[in-house]
C-alpha cells in the first residue's frame, strides 16, 4: 500500500467519528486524497458511497456554504 495511503488511514483512525468529507481530508504531507483514497476502497476499507441516515447526514452536511441561499 502506498505510504500516502497509509498515512490517510491513520489520520481517518485518528479523527472523531466514522464519516468524514474528502474535502476536509487534505494533509501536506498526504497530497492528493482521492489518489491516496484509492487503494483503501479497493481493499475494502473504506466505504466510498455509504448509506447513511439523516441525523449523520446533517451531522456532516457542510452549512456555511448553504447559509447564502
Amino acid at each position: 500500500m502506498p505510504r500516502e495511503s497509509q498515512a490517510l488511514l491513520v489520520r481517518m483512525v485518528m479523527r472523531k467519528g466514522e464519516l468524514f468529507r474528502l474535502s476536509k481530508l487534505r494533509y501536506a504531507e498526504i497530497g492528493d486524497s482521492s489518489d491516496a483514497m484509492a487503494p483503501l476502497i479497493a481493499l475494502g476499507w473504506v466505504d466510498s458511497d455509504p448509506v447513511i441516515n439523516i441525523d449523520e447526514l446533517l451531522t456532516n452536511c457542510a452549512w456555511p456554504s448553504y447559509a447564502r441561499y
